[in-house]
């Protein structure tokens, strides 16, 4: 659960299971921005049956007021090489700044000082310290951000380690619980552009796909079958090696899904990979730790993907719209998370019937307009969205965290 406004989950509220009673969310409001918010309750949960079921409350409108606050903080750096980058916003827009700097070992540093004109607080610190002494091996940095109006606690920063060292491998699979539909190939192929072009390139993509005789390419099946049957068992087992294989920097799923993870029955952990499991396996939660693999672009065809902590669990940043400025100052290299806010219809009819082929339309444009025209995943979201076979979607149907501007190859 977590408090939202459009859709996103707002100052760090996100909560997920085990929760302690009574129920209540605590708010950092210093990530958000100054103003008027509408915010509302969100919640959502799995019973042991499989089913799903999500409750939002009506919006609230809230004032956030902070002298300091870090809406657009990046709290990662140091991927791409020794620099990182301190974003603040102060609520006098005309005031002298100071940023005090302290090592991983609470040491001080050195000071950055500025005029800010709009608000703004910005330095980006290429790691070298004011003698000329390099701080390249400390795994953290604190800050304390001042003006003349206040002195607030400010969050650390936090550098990732990994280093690439090639281009990252794509992982593409399709949950199988749709069988009984009429013209269900169609859905179950819905991802061919993206594992075409990465096969294209010479890009791994695993767990194997099958191209047809139409010259699609369906991703690795993942069946759902009985209890008692091993398949399915082994098909996630084997989505599960491709997943948290250090090569692998992509994955690109369809199927059902949370908030809290992927598949159908989060009781059956066998064919459920939880946002936590994710979180452990791939070192990114919580945040800071040495041995950290991050994901450059993840796209989640399940229903409401994008409302918990999954963009955590791979290692992003759950906010919208950063800047690819940031990015660069911070030595990071760009990244995007995409899923659903909110429920989707994939089929119409119980158990049978037809498959929602506005649904696959949409999502097969997105992947037509990056791959042949370039597109930035959240132009092509825009594009495919406005296609004269695509009806009930809009630009904002799937949410973008993260950097989006980002290409299909740029990179990877």
């Amino acid at each position: 659960m977590s408090l939202t406004e459009n859709d996103s989950p707002v100052g760090n509220s996100i909560q997920t299971a085990p929760l302690a009673l009574p129920l209540a969310l605590v708010v950092d409001t210093t990530r958000m921005s100054n103003g008027v918010h509408q915010v509302s309750a969100s919640a959502r949960w799995d019973d042991t049956n499989g089913g799903l079921w999500e409750a939002d409350s009506p919006p609230v409108s809230v004032t956030i007021s902070n002298e300091i606050s870090f809406p657009n903080w990046m709290p990662q750096f140091g991927e791409l090489g020794n620099s990182l980058l301190i974003r603040a916003t102060s609520a006098h827009t005309n005031t002298d700044w100071y940023i005090d700097v302290y090592d991983s070992q609470y040491a001080y540093i050195g000071t950055f000082g500025g005029h800010t004109d709009d608000g703004d607080i910005s330095a980006a610190w290429n790691l070298i310290g004011p003698d000329g002494e390099p701080h390249t091996n400390d795994n953290f940095f604190i800050f304390e951000i001042s003006t003349e109006y206040v002195d607030p606690v400010t969050p650390p920063i936090y550098r990732h380690w990994e280093q690439w060292t090639g281009h990252g491998a794509w992982v593409a699979v399709a949950q199988h619980d749709w069988d009984n539909y009429v013209n269900v190939d169609l859905l179950y192929a819905e991802l061919s552009g993206f594992i075409g072009g990465a096969l294209g390139v010479g890009w791994q993509v695993s767990p194997p796909a099958t191209e047809d005789d139409y010259g699609f390419w369906h991703a690795y099946a993942l069946h759902v079958g009985t209890a008692d049957d091993p398949q399915g068992d082994a098909d996630w087992a084997n989505f599960r090696q491709a997943l948290y294989d250090p090569h692998t920097r992509n994955l690109v799923y369809f199927g059902h899904g949370g908030g809290s993870g992927l598949g159908k029955n989060p009781a059956n952990t066998n064919r459920y990979i939880s946002a936590n499991e994710i979180g452990n396996m791939l070192h990114t939660v919580p945040i800071g730790q040495t041995n950290s693999h991050s994901f450059r672009f993840v796209f989640l065809d399940g229903c409401s993907t994008a409302k918990g902590t999954l963009p955590e669990a791979f290692g992003m940043i759950h906010r919208e719209s950063v800047p690819g400025l940031d990015y660069a100052d911070a030595s990071m290299r760009y990244s995007a998370f995409v899923g659903w806010p909110k429920d989707k219809i994939i089929g119409f009819g119980a158990n049978t019937g037809n498959i929602n082929t506005d649904h696959v339309n949409f999502i097969t444009a997105i992947q037509t307009d990056m791959l042949l025209n370039g597109a930035t995943i959240k132009a092509a979201i825009k594009y495919a969205a406005e296609r004269p076979d695509v009806h009930g979607f809009n630009e904002n149907s799937m949410k973008v965290y993260g950097f989006e501007d980002l290409t299909f190859g740029l990179q990877n």
